[in-house]
């Protein structure tokens, strides 16, 4: 089983939603059926959204959130703890 790992930038300054769903299904193509994310960054975000749109046709696929740290964000940003639990229990 292959599997691609995507971190990226707190921001993102261009559109590049396109990209990630291409290289997503690129991936795919090669064999990846895990993925990766650090869920940390507006990167990591779209990154995971690529992969849930590829999940509608590629009903295999895992999405796995791997957290390096848990900031205070967690317990003072309920926006955040709403991505992060979106994320978690969206993925599998």
């Amino acid at each position: 089983m292959k599997a691609c790992c995507s971190f990226g930038h707190r921001n993102v300054f261009d559109n590049i939603s396109e990209k990630l769903d291409n290289a997503v299904e690129a991936a795919i193509q090669q064999g990846c059926e895990v993925f990766y994310t650090g869920a940390m960054g507006e990167f990591d975000s779209l990154f995971s959204s690529a992969v849930r749109k590829a999940k509608k046709s590629h009903p295999h696929i895992m999405l796995i959130c791997v957290k390096p740290y848990f900031t205070n964000d967690i317990n003072i940003d309920r926006d955040f703890l709403c991505r992060l639990q979106t994320l978690l229990f969206h993925s599998a």
